[in-house]
């Protein structure tokens, strides 16, 4: 949980510095990659985290890396911030909350469906337009396909859940017919 806090801290700072909103998802992507390099290595990490390495061993590497992926003057400047706070472990956790952050900037929310067979292009937009509808906010949608549901929608969006499966529904007679 305190994890979580300051990962939100870190994510709503560096939103407030970026002064285009075009530039929201470029940084998103590089975080993205900084996360997977850094994090998917434990070498990488062990190098960052420990105390023993000097920071500027630690500074020139992060010049090294970020320059040699293109990473912007905010997301640059950034990982130094992650550096001197000694938070790189927490990179991950910073870029989910920075996700979460842009789409408040957005006004955009995620959500999932599960659905029996897979949609096709004009079955996903209706979807995608009516969450929106209901939820007055532009919706990022992932469907997931699972046949025991025998049709129907399964649609998660934040803490709601709106099961309309066929297997609900059946589950739902069933436990009328024996009350």
């Amino acid at each position: 949980m305190i994890k979580t806090a300051t990962a939100r801290k870190f994510a709503r700072s560096l939103i407030e510095v970026i002064e285009k909103e075009a530039d929201l998802e470029t940084i998103y992507s590089e975080l993205v990659a900084l996360s997977d390099l850094l994090l998917g290595s434990s070498e990488a990490l062990n190098f960052f985290s420990n105390p023993g390495v000097p920071a500027e061993r630690k500074e020139f590497a992060m010049t090294e890396i970020t320059g040699k992926m293109g990473c912007s003057a905010v997301t640059k400047s950034f990982m130094f911030v992650l550096l001197k706070k000694r938070c790189i472990g927490l990179l991950k956790e910073i870029t989910v909350q920075f996700l979460l952050s842009i789409d408040d900037v957005k006004n955009r929310v995620r959500g999932s469906v599960t659905v029996a067979e897979p949609l096709d292009s004009g079955e996903y937009a209706l979807l995608q337009k009516k969450l929106s509808e209901i939820t007055r906010k532009e919706v990022v949608v992932s469907v997931d396909v699972d046949p025991s549901i025998i049709g129907g929608v399964i649609t998660k969006i934040g803490s709601l859940v709106i099961d309309g499966s066929i297997k609900n529904q059946i589950k739902l007679v069933q436990e009328k017919l024996l009350n």
